[in-house]
């Protein structure tokens, strides 16, 4: 008898990079953004923007795997003139 986990599509990814950047710098309501650079197999690297309220790492990796997801569903349109 075969595992649910044997079903599910492990995703590898990378986290190149992480860092905390000011969305409105100098205003009295000063927020903040996760920008969240990763790569995985076969794509190139792509940066996600997760504001600071809604950012964990639990967020983080559910959003980078639907990313993910629809990247590799994308099919190019080739047009011809």
């Amino acid at each position: 008898m075969r595992s649910n986990l044997a079903a599910e599509k492990k995703e590898l990814y990378r986290i190149v990079s992480r860092v905390k950047i000011a969305a409105r710098p100098g205003m009295v309501a000063e927020s903040f953004l996760y920008a969240v650079t990763y790569q995985a197999p076969d794509l190139p690297p792509y940066t996600l923007f997760i504001p600071s309220e809604k950012w964990s790492e639990g967020e983080e990796k559910k959003l980078i795997l639907a990313d993910i997801k629809r990247r590799r569903g994308f099919s190019p349109e080739i047009v011809t003139g």
